[in-house]
């Protein structure tokens, strides 16, 4: 089920591209993945966390990965987190 999914940067009063950036992830992760199971995407410094609802599917993962890389991004700088637990993939 889709849900509702917020944007947080560091220094994104600042540099409000950073919000920008992570609505493109999303829009561009959307025309892959029908559903989306995760409610929050923060960047910290070109690192980016996403906040699953429940523990992602491998191919969920590696879209989300890959989108960031398009937004000129180590892939390896995504962080997955379910219920505040960080996994190790």
């Amino acid at each position: 089920m889709n849900q509702p999914v917020s944007f947080s940067a560091t220094n994104s009063q600042t540099e409000p591209s950073r919000i920008e950036r992570l609505k493109e992830v999303l829009a561009i992760y959307t025309t892959k993945i029908s559903t989306i199971n995760f409610y929050q995407l923060h960047d910290h410094k070109g690192e980016l966390t996403v906040y699953w609802s429940t523990i992602p599917s491998n191919d969920e993962r590696s879209t989300i990965e890959l989108t960031w890389e398009e937004q000129n991004e180590l892939r390896e700088n995504v962080v997955h987190e379910v219920d505040e637990i960080k996994l190790i993939l």
